[in-house]
């Protein structure tokens, strides 16, 4: 059995920081528990049509991030986390938007957006297609990965046109138009938030949503690191003989920062999710909010993890 390297990985936690770490996994736990019986109580909405979808996916999707985080931050790991906070931001956004207004509509739009996405899958997979040729090119001449099997050309082509059946159907009538019409124009960003509006990417999203603090200081700011074009920024120190040091794996340096805006973007989701879908678990919110207030005053405050 390999064991790591001491000064790579350390998966112990230091005793001086434990009953902290402890503490911030424990909120997000109690913050996780929350958001599974909200998400509970939507089981049953009052209508059972497909404008269910979109909000109900997105908020466990929500959730799903915040559990990670928490498991994540009781191994006093806060790196891995930034990358599950961009895609809670974005969460946020996405509820943020479908709710402010024309919700059935956004919703409904959302939905035709992923179907959509679920054809242009298919269609890489047809063998038959020229799609389906090129997809199967491009991994032929990918170094180390393995060969894809394509599918049967038939059964592909039957699940695509059941889904371009679905997408023509009358209540798709005007978002099918707006597609038709991004194809005319060979438009080629078209989220699904762009379908009634001009916005064609997170932050255009986010600054009309007045959300554009965020984006820069949440969203923007780990963006490098994300796509593994800033892979050094909070990750090396000076050390005393003017070189640098690498920090280790498992670093609890911006653990407090990751449960504070973790905290910040729960705040926010579960708000508008109770006012807009189940405004039953309105007092159940609004204790858990009463409860984490002075927690986090505390963590929003001064470090209470110093890291040498």
């Amino acid at each position: 059995m390999i064991s790591p390297h001491p000064q790579v990985l350390d998966r112990t936690i230091e005793p001086s920081i434990r009953q902290t770490v402890s503490q911030f996994a424990d909120l997000l736990d109690e913050t996780v528990n929350l958001g599974t019986n909200i998400f509970a109580s939507d089981m049953h909405p009052a209508s059972n049509g497909e404008e269910n979808i979109a909000p109900t996916m997105l908020f466990r999707h929500f959730v799903d991030l915040l559990d990670s985080i928490s498991i994540l931050t009781r191994a006093a790991t806060a790196d891995p986390s930034k990358v599950l906070l961009r895609a809670a931001f974005e969460v946020l956004l996405n509820l943020e938007y479908l709710f402010e207004k024309d919700t059935h509509k956004r919703a409904v739009t959302y939905l035709f957006c992923d179907i959509l996405n679920q054809i242009k899958v298919l269609e890489k997979l047809d063998p038959s297609t020229d799609t389906g040729k090129a997809f199967k090119a491009l991994f032929a001449t990918t170094k180390n990965v393995a060969q894809t099997r394509s599918g049967n050309s038939k059964n592909i082509r039957d699940q695509i046109n059941r889904k371009w059946a679905v997408l023509q159907q009358p209540r798709y009538t005007d978002i099918f138009s707006t597609y038709v019409e991004f194809k005319k124009n060979k438009v080629r960003k078209t989220p699904w938030y762009r379908y009634d509006s001009q916005h064609s990417s997170i932050e255009q999203l986010a600054k009309h949503l007045n959300r554009s603090g965020m984006y820069e200081l949440y969203y923007r700011k780990w963006s490098g690191s994300t796509h593994g074009t800033d892979v050094y920024l909070g990750k090396v120190s000076n050390n005393i003989c003017e070189g640098v040091d690498i920090i280790g794996l498992r670093s609890p340096k911006d653990l407090q920062e990751v449960t504070q805006i973790a905290l910040t973007f729960s705040l926010l989701v579960f708000e508008l999710y109770v006012k807009n879908r189940v405004p039953s678990q309105d007092s159940s919110f609004n204790n858990w909010r009463a409860a984490i207030a002075s927690h986090y005053k505390v963590i929003s405050g001064p470090p209470l993890i110093i890291v040498k």
